[in-house]
C-alpha cells in the first residue's frame, strides 16, 4: 500500500489534468470522519468525494465514522458505498492489552512497556477515578438523584394526579401507583427530559454570547437524547445534540459541553484551531471538563 498526497480544494483545477489521474485499481483510500466528507458546511467539503474519485477513479474507498448521524443526514453510505463492518464500543481493545505494529518483535514490545511503566501506572491511577461508582437507580423512596449537580432525595407520594416537582431538597413524585418502581422511573425520566429541553435551550442562549458574532454560531436545531458514550455532538448540518443525562451535571459543566459543541460549527475537528477558539471563548474549560468527569462518574 502506498500513501497519496492530500486532496484539497486548491488542487481542484489541477485534478482535471490527465497526468493527475491514477487509474490503478490497487489503490486504497482511507477516509477519516467520512460523515463530514459529503457535507458542504466546512470549507467546501461537499466536493471532496467527487475530487477523490476524479483523481483515483478505480481506487477502493474505505470510510470511517464514529459520529451518530441524524435521520436526514445518513448519506455516508450513498456517497462512499455499502457498510463493511460496524465496530461497537465493547469490541475495543481490552484493558491490559498492548496494541503494537504487526512487525514489532515481542522483545521490543516488552522493552517499550518497561520504559513506560511509570507513566502507565500514573495513567491507570488517574483514570480509575472515572470508573462507574454510582449504582443503578431503583426509583424507590429515599434514593438520591442528581439535578444540576446537586443531590436530591426521591419522595414517592400516592396521588390521583401524576406529577414530579422539586420541593426543599426532594424530587417529589406523585403517582397513583407508588408501589410500582417502573411507573416512578417513567415519571422521573419524563421530568428530566422536560427540564433538560428547557434548561439546555436557556443555557444555549447564554453561551452564544461568549462568541464575538453569536448568530454565526447558532445551531439550526437542539436535540436532547439519551446517549451512551457522548455528552454532546454537533452534526454537519449544525444541529446540536445533547445527552439527556447532562441535566444532572453542574451548570458550569453544562455550559462547557454546549460551548465545546458550538465551537465545532467553526472548526469541525479537534485540531489546534479548535482548541485555540475554545481557549479564547472559555479559558477555564479544562476545569469545567474535569468537574463534569468527576461529578458524573
Amino acid at each position: 500500500m502506498r500513501s497519496s498526497r492530500a486532496i484539497s480544494p486548491s488542487r481542484d483545477t489541477a485534478a482535471k489534468a490527465a497526468e493527475d489521474v491514477d487509474e490503478d485499481a490497487n489503490v486504497f483510500v482511507l477516509v477519516d470522519e467520512s460523515h463530514r466528507s459529503q457535507t458542504g458546511r466546512y470549507g467546501g467539503h461537499s466536493q471532496f468525494a467527487t475530487r477523490m474519485r476524479r483523481l483515483l477513479p478505480k481506487a477502493c474507498y474505505l470510510g470511517f465514522t464514529g459520529t451518530p448521524l441524524l435521520k436526514k443526514e445518513k448519506n455516508t453510505l450513498s456517497t462512499f458505498g455499502g457498510l463493511i463492518h460496524k465496530y461497537a464500543i465493547d469490541e475495543a481493545v481490552a484493558d491490559g492489552v498492548v496494541a503494537a505494529p504487526l512487525d514489532a518483535s515481542l522483545v521490543a514490545i516488552e522493552e517499550k512497556v518497561r520504559k513506560r511503566a511509570a507513566w502507565i501506572r500514573r495513567q491507570q491511577r488517574y483514570f480509575i477515578q472515572f470508573l462507574p461508582r454510582t449504582p443503578d437507580r431503583q426509583y424507590v423512596a429515599g434514593e438520591t438523584h442528581l439535578y444540576l449537580g446537586r443531590q436530591y432525595r426521591l419522595k414517592v407520594v400516592p396521588h390521583i394526579q401524576a406529577t414530579v416537582k422539586l420541593v426543599r431538597g426532594f424530587i417529589v413524585v406523585q403517582t397513583h401507583r407508588p408501589e410500582r418502581a417502573e411507573v416512578t422511573r417513567e415519571l422521573v425520566e419524563a421530568w428530566y427530559r422536560q427540564r433538560a429541553h428547557a434548561k439546555f435551550a436557556e443555557r444555549l442562549e447564554v453561551n452564544l454570547l461568549r462568541f464575538p458574532a453569536p448568530d454565526d454560531f447558532r445551531p439550526k436545531g437542539l436535540i436532547v437524547r439519551q446517549l451512551r458514550q457522548q455528552w454532546g455532538s454537533m452534526s454537519p448540518a449544525s444541529r446540536l445534540l445533547l445527552n439527556r443525562r447532562l441535566i444532572e451535571a453542574p451548570m458550569d459543566a453544562i455550559d462547557y459541553v454546549i460551548t465545546h459543541e458550538l465551537c465545532h460549527i467553526a472548526v469541525p475537528h479537534h485540531g489546534p484551531e479548535f482548541f485555540e477558539l475554545l481557549d479564547r471563548v472559555l479559558p477555564d474549560w479544562p476545569k469545567r471538563k474535569h468537574r463534569l468527569e468527576r461529578a458524573m462518574a
